[in-house]
This record gives C-alpha cells, structure tokens and sequence, in this order.
C-alpha cells in the first residue's frame, strides 16, 4: 500500500479500454494496478464503454463524459471531478487541454503522461495535422497548456527531452517512467502445445513480431531479412500478430520477394491469446526504424511481453529499449533499418541453444523486478504522492473559476 491512498481522475477520452490496441491496454493495465495496490480510480472517456474492470477492481468507476467540442468537453469532466473530489488527476494524451483547464478552474494538480510526437508519426503515416492557427501561436497555446501541468510523464528519456525542448517545460516538472507487462498473463508456456494450438508447423524455428503495422515498427526490414536468415537446416518463418495501415504494403512486399510460405498474417488477436502466439516462436522481434526512434527513444509493451513469455528479444539498436535489453542479456541488438545485420543477429540468436533454454526462467524474473504494471503503478502513485503533497504546501495555481481564455467558448 502507497503511504498516500490517492484518487485518481484518470482521463482517458481518445479510446475505449475495452479495446485491444496499445493505448488501451496500457490505459487498462495501469488503472487496474494503481486499484490492486488499494486507490481509487474514475476512469473518464470521451466514447461510449462497455469495459467492467473485474471483481477485484471495485476501487475503478468508468464514467463516459462524451466529446463534442472542447468547452462542453471540459464542463463535464469538471462536473465528475467535483462529485468525485480527486486528489490528482492523470491525463493520457498528447495535449492536455481538458486536465489543464479543470486543474485551473479547481486547483487539483494534474499529470500528463506523453506516449510520442504526435506530429511525426502522422508525417511518418503520409497525414498531417489540420489546423488554421500560425504556428507561433499554436506553440504559445500548446505551451500554455503545459505550464498547468504539474508534471508531464514520459516513457523514455529521450521523449522527456524532446518535450522540453519543444515546449519549455523545466527538467523538474519532467518524469521518465517505463512501458511495463503484465506478467501474470505474459509468462513462458510449452513451444510445442501453442503451436499445435495455432496451427503452426512443428518443425520450422519461428520468429514473432506484436503490434500495430505503422511504419516506425519497420515491419518491412524484418521481411527483408527473412530470405537472408540461415537457421540451416531448419527454416525460418516470421509470424506478425496486429494490424494497421501498412498491412497491405507488406503483404505485397511479401509476395514480391517470394517468401509468402515463410509468413503468417495472424491479424489482430484478443489481448489474452498473444501469450500463445509468443510461446508458439523461439523468440521476438522488433525492428524498430531510425526515423522517429533514434530521437526519441523506446519503452515498447511488445519487447517486455516477450522476455516475460521467456524469449529473447532481436530489436533495433535504439534508446531505451535497446539499452535494457542489451544490459540485462536478454536479446540481441541489430542495426535500425538494416536486413543483412537483422538477419544476422536473428540467426545468432537462433543458433544459441543454451540462452534460449536460460530464458524461460531469466526473462520472468527480469521483467517482474522492473517491468511488471505493479512496478510501473507504484512509480505513478509515488508521483501523484509528491504532486499532491506539493499542492498541499504551496499556494492555490487555481483560476478561481476564471477559464483560460485560450480554451474559448461555446459561441
């Protein structure tokens, strides 16, 4: 138990929890570990939900506030914060404007936790956001919102520093708390049984990749590698599990180099069979573009799932994740972008028997020690504890029901 029992205004108003993409499990792992550790969550989303935490998650109460227009948006979330008194509230999303502006109008410290750079990866996807304001004046707006924030939470160091840079916000008011698993679901399973469970082939040596197919992923290096990995005499196969944009683009790469019977499309699966899929491959991939990565680093879901499932992780040489799972040992680095040296780490990484054995208990225990949603939870929780102690002591940053101007009207 967290020497402060805190309630949480979680806002969560871009997604459904019940969904089975990345932001809505990690919404939904950390709301109900922050509820295990003893805490009170109101989980606020703009979409309509039919997401039941279970049983024992009665400390999590899921109330649609619905979306519309900002101002309207903002009236009832601040409706739900008076009726639920929260000590802080916790907002998910690449612009704060809703907590900023009921932190303003009530003096309950906000947080914002940032997943990327919204912008580049829409340059990165071909789209571009639309808006008719200058760029300075969106700037200073974006700016002003983030001053309202009592910290802004990043999942990788170098995703702190690029927000500060772009958005003045001092190096006291950022924090750096890691992606994590939930290991209870995530944990090393018999190779033989899950692939005899998803229809695989016994005899191949599979390589898996989890997760949205966006270009940032780099999906299409991993099927370049594929005709060059040397497994000999066991082929090598490539299983993708997820779906996205660029799904259709690497179908047709697969077809043009001629490996379409080395790889498998499973689609989006239920949250709770990936483990199965994991546990079915000898080991994960991930490889992770320069663009986008090299800058900002990575904290990805997918490589903690994997050592957790205990099974190395081939990934991208990039921060963050790259680093940990280099000095924990429990995977392989290759080089952003390149086949030949993916290619090549995978088959090292194949060829070593005795550290793919070494994994299936290693992994686990490494996970659960840092990268467990409970780990993860208690580090939020600490940081609510010091911004609400923080309100406590310094003056009211309240407007005393004075909205900012920038959040305008419904006229």
């Amino acid at each position: 138990m967290h020497p402060l029992k805190v309630r949480i205004l979680f806002l969560a108003l871009d997604l459904k929890p019940e969904e089975d993409h990345a932001e809505s499990i990690h919404v939904r792992e950390l709301v109900c570990s922050i509820a295990d550790l003893g805490h009170e969550v109101l989980l606020s989303t703009s979409r309509a939900s039919n997401w039941r935490p279970g049983e024992d998650n009665g400390r999590i109460t899921v109330c649609r506030v619905g979306g519309g227009r900002t101002p309207g948006e903002i009236r009832r979330v601040l409706r739900e914060a008076r009726r639920f008194e929260p000590n802080v509230i916790y907002e998910r999303r690449f612009l704060p404007k809703i907590s900023a502006a009921v932190s303003a109008l009530t003096g309950i410290p906000a947080i914002v936790e940032i997943n990327g750079l919204v912008e580049d990866e829409m340059k990165m996807q071909g789209t571009a956001q639309k808006t008719v304001l200058p760029p300075a004046i969106k700037e200073y707006l974006t700016s002003q919102i983030f001053r309202w924030m009592r910290r802004v939470v990043t999942v990788t160091t170098g995703l702190a520093r690029e927000m500060g840079k772009r958005h003045a916000i001092h190096a006291s008011r950022l924090a750096v708390i890691e992606n994590g698993a939930n290991t209870r679901l995530f944990r090393p399973l018999d190779k033989t049984q899950c692939r005899r469970k998803l229809g695989l082939d016994l005899e191949s040596r599979w390589i898996c990749f989890v997760g949205g197919l966006y270009r940032w992923h780099g999906v299409d290096t991993l099927i370049r590698a594929l005709p060059l990995m040397d497994a000999h005499p066991l082929p090598v196969k490539l299983l993708i599990v997820g779906d996205g944009p660029c799904k259709a683009e690497l179908e047709s790469l697969v077809n043009a180099l001629g490996v379409s019977g080395r790889v498998r499309f499973a689609g989006q699966v239920p949250y709770g069979n990936v483990p199965y899929y994991l546990g079915a491959c000898d080991l994960g991939v991930g490889s992770f573009t320069r663009e986008r990565n090299e800058k900002i680093g990575g904290s990805t879901m997918k490589v903690y799932e994997y050592v957790a499932c205990g099974r190395p992780a081939v990934i991208s040489r990039i921060p963050g994740i790259g680093e940990w799972v280099e000095r924990e040992g429990v995977g392989r680095l290759a080089k952003p972008d390149d086949p030949q040296d993916f290619a090549l780490q995978v088959t090292e990484a194949l060829r070593d028997t005795r550290g793919l054995e070494e994994m299936s208990s290693k992994g686990p225990a490494v996970v659960a020690r840092e990268h467990s949603w409970a780990v993860v939870a208690e580090k939020i929780l600490a940081l609510c504890d010091s911004v609400v102690r923080e309100a406590i002591t310094e003056p009211s940053r309240s407007l005393a029901g004075t909205p900012p101007a920038y959040l305008g009207s419904d006229r």
